[in-house]
């Protein structure tokens, strides 16, 4: 193996050259025209074109394995929602934001290779700096943006952004963690037009579903599977159950990785075959309705369990996001020797509303706009969330720290 070290800003590397190092300027002085001739033998489907470490919200991160195959077929399921977008949606070329991390496969599929796919332009950031972007808005009025939950609600929330300028963003999407409804509305009161949301996990390269935002929305959910993508829901003895049941997600098509990073022991947890089709886990609680929407409704592992009823956090989330006061919240489990466990809920207060807000007052509110069993007895105000660098809470780090 060999180590290329590239230079920076005109300077060199203190390693010297040697046979295993070799300096990236060495190679274009000797390589000056480019070749086109290369002749690489591969195997699309089996050789892996990136290993992508997962976020490590419910467990130590694993790296899934991702094919050539996979990422050429994701980034062609893409394509055919981009083009949609740039020909009948908007009608002109596709401007966007790039403020995803090309290190995570959601920037890496999303952003640079789909837009490529389809020569799309593009203002290229490092990451999501509130004043580079809304001197983006505001100077050249890109169309598109591709984020997470916490870009936007940033967005919302930023005084110079109620200027108007987050309206040119006529085609937006959110992904990595589902977009709180009450936030979602707001986008759309303030800008016009609804967001698209979709669904997707390293393990899939990453997108499995999608809500554009031209589509009929249904609050909660991420929309319908794309392209030659098969879902299914299923119980704990891997059974397909009917509509409306909840169950685990589960996954099958041309984007699902070839399996974890010498963790031959975790891909037989993983997958299972069924009808003729390697299916793919996803840990995720969700259910489908009559027309085939899917509504996530929470990681297995972040389920509740209060005196024995299921408690799934999100839909705590999403009644504790209508609270006016509310920025961001994160609903866990606290064990508790007679509960089983305690609900919990750490918030990230606005800041017209931090030191006037007390916590009872927060429990009073859920007590009535949730089922007895739902709310929070516990209220935390927090600073900030712990995040993944793809923007989901960490709740297995908020968990470990109540653990301590």
């Amino acid at each position: 193996e060999k180590v290329i070290l590239v230079t920076i800003k005109e300077g060199y590397p203190i390693e010297p050259e040697k046979d295993k190092i070799i300096y990236f300027n060495s190679l274009m002085e000797k390589n000056p025209v480019p070749s086109t001739l290369y002749e690489v033998k591969i195997n699309p489907k089996e050789d892996i074109a990136v290993i992508q470490y997962t976020g490590g919200t419910t467990g130590l991160p694993k790296g899934a394995s991702l094919s050539h195959y996979n990422i050429i077929a994701n980034s062609l399921q893409l394509k055919q929602v981009s083009i949609y977008i740039k020909e009948k949606f908007l009608k002109e070329d596709i401007v966007s934001i790039f403020v995803l991390p090309w290190y995570h496969i959601f920037g890496q599929v999303v952003e640079m290779v789909s837009a490529l796919l389809i020569g799309s332009k593009a203002f290229v950031l490092s990451g999501f700096d509130i004043e580079k972007v809304l001197e983006i808005l505001k100077k050249h009025k890109p169309n598109s943006l591709f984020g997470v939950p916490t870009i936007y609600i940033t967005l919302l929330n930023s005084p110079s952004s109620r200027g108007g300028y987050i309206s040119c963003l006529k085609s937006t999407h959110v992904g990595a963690t589902p977009m709180p409804i009450e936030a979602a509305k707001e986008w759309e009161k303030k800008t016009g037009f609804a967001m698209g949301e979709g669904y997707g996990l390293s393990e899939a390269s990453p997108a499995v579903a999608n809500s554009p935002p031209w589509s009929k929305k249904r609050p909660g959910s991420c929309g319908h599977p794309l392209a030659n993508t098969l879902i299914g829901i299923i119980n704990e003895k891997l059974e397909f159950l009917p509509i409306g049941t909840v169950g685990e997600l589960v996954v099958s098509g041309p984007q699902v990785m070839v399996g974890y990073h010498n963790r031959a022991e975790e891909d037989k947890k993983i997958f299972f075959e069924a009808g003729s089709y390697k299916w793919l886990r996803t840990g995720d609680l969700a259910k489908l309705d009559e027309q085939g929407y899917i509504y996530i409704l929470d990681r297995i592992k972040d389920m509740i369990k209060y005196k024995g009823y299921s408690v799934f956090p999100r839909e705590v989330e999403e009644v504790i996001y209508e609270h006016p006061s509310v920025l961001e919240c994160c609903v866990i489990g606290v064990k508790d020797p007679i509960l089983g466990e305690n609900i919990k809920v750490l918030i990230v207060l606005r800041e017209e509303y931090k030191n006037k807000v007390k916590e009872q007052e927060i429990i009073d509110w859920s007590k009535e706009n949730l089922a007895a069993y739902m709310y929070p007895r516990i209220v935390e105000f927090v600073d900030s969330l712990p995040k993944s660098p793809a923007g989901k809470v960490l709740k297995r780090r908020l968990r470990e720290r109540e653990e301590k």
